[in-house]
């Protein structure tokens, strides 16, 4: 009895945590999409902003948001782009900083300049 509620609890938990990491996702990034942050070089680690869609590309197979004013969720001018095969490398000036497929950032810190979970 008792390996079943350890079973129980164990399988709840995950429940939970994958609901958590994917709760700070936007809401244009979809949820089986893999995802790179690229952080704009430019722009002081100071300024911040929130996730804003610019557009689904090539029959919704990959697209980009990037980071806007106002807000304190993103760098401000970073992109995000998801995908489920293929990812335009990002451009001059801007750095991939963070990716994966599970987990998105729960913000951004201005002080440090970094993503956090």
């Amino acid at each position: 009895m008792q390996r079943f509620f350890t079973a129980a609890f164990a399988a709840i938990f995950m429940v939970f945590a994958w609901q958590e990491g994917n709760a700070t996702r936007p809401s244009f990034v979809p949820i089986d999409a893999n995802w790179r942050i690229d952080r704009h070089d430019d722009t002081p680690s100071s300024l911040s902003g929130r996730w804003e869609e610019v557009g689904r590309y090539d029959n919704g197979s990959w697209g980009q948001g990037q980071c806007k004013a106002p807000g304190y969720g993103c760098h401000l001018n970073d992109w995000c782009t998801w995908w489920y095969v293929y990812a335009p490398n990002p451009p001059a000036g801007y750095t991939p900083v963070e990716w994966g497929t599970s987990s998105f950032p729960a913000g951004y810190n201005t002080s440090t300049g970094l993503y956090f979970y």
